[in-house]
């Protein structure tokens, strides 16, 4: 590796002036020649850069939730702080609720709907997927959407004072709105806590994995532009990953820096005089 010197004392102690003696628009490490890392790459416009995601469970309030009955077919409860389902031979009940998801930090691996049971049933009730042409305040029996996708269903009771949980995955892939409805076929009806009620509110549970997310790409104008740019990827020493620029300085011993990949400042300052190296600071990067 070849060492820029200056003519005069090397020896006098004066600061180095990095931006001054070489204009390359990179940091030299003294043991591997020029690096520029991919953690400066901000500098260069690139402001995306993977993030890692932790395994673990996120939870979400219903943003609107409400039930319609099918004895009062214009009759709005969306304020109730009880939610109901029943059916059979008894009049019809539904609940309708709403959840926006945003800020998963991982692939969605399950989700979960979940309610507060207030009383029991021997029949669970069974989850569809809704549009979002309701509003808390306004949906009745009369206007209420059409159930569009049936979830999976699972058998047995709810008691009284436990979560009734519905797997509702296959409707939640990613973040969005997403709208279900619980219906029932049983007489056996249950009640379940609104998000009004002061007792445990509707959830949407998701559980997300491990992995790697790219954030929403974004890109910044650069303060400055480069003189020179490398004309090939690196190859063989430069060849590390994360390493967006190299310069191992392995020509023939005495030629003088690559012409493409440096611009050399030849001032007559002694106080520039002196071997020169550059640290891996993001403030010698102009």
């Amino acid at each position: 590796m070849h060492r820029r010197r200056h003519r005069g004392e090397h020896g006098r102690g004066r600061p180095a002036r990095p931006i001054d003696e070489m204009n390359s628009k990179a940091d030299l490490n003294c043991s591997r020649g020029l690096r520029l890392a991919a953690s400066v790459a901000a500098l260069c416009g690139v402001l995306a850069m993977p993030a890692t995601a932790a395994a673990g469970t996120q939870t979400f309030s219903a943003t609107a939730d409400a039930r319609v009955e099918q004895a009062y077919p214009s009759s709005n409860h969306g304020r109730s702080s009880t939610l109901r389902v029943d059916g059979a031979t008894d009049p019809g009940v539904e609940t309708y609720l709403r959840f926006s998801v945003s800020g998963l930090t991982g692939a969605v691996q399950r989700a979960r709907l979940r309610l507060y049971a207030t009383s029991g049933t021997v029949v669970k009730p069974v989850a569809f997927v809704t549009s979002a042409g309701w509003t808390e305040g306004g949906i009745t029996w009369s206007n209420r959407p059409a159930r569009t996708v049936a979830l999976p269903v699972s058998t047995g009771g709810v008691a009284q004072g436990t979560w009734a949980e519905f797997d509702v995955t296959p409707a939640v892939s990613s973040e969005g709105t997403f709208n279900f409805v619980l219906a029932t076929t049983s007489k056996d009806g249950l009640n379940l806590a609104s998000r009004e009620s002061s007792s445990p509110r509707p959830q949407l549970v998701v559980d997300v994995a491990a992995g790697t997310l790219l954030a929403p790409t974004a890109t910044a104008t650069p303060t400055s532009t480069p003189t020179t740019a490398p004309t090939s990827p690196p190859s063989g020493p430069c060849a590390v990953a994360g390493v967006i620029f190299c310069d191992d300085f392995n020509g023939v011993a005495g030629s003088p820096p690559d012409p493409a990949k440096w611009e050399v400042y030849s001032g007559s300052n002694p106080s520039h005089w002196g071997v020169e190296c550059f640290t891996n600071q993001p403030r010698n990067i102009q």
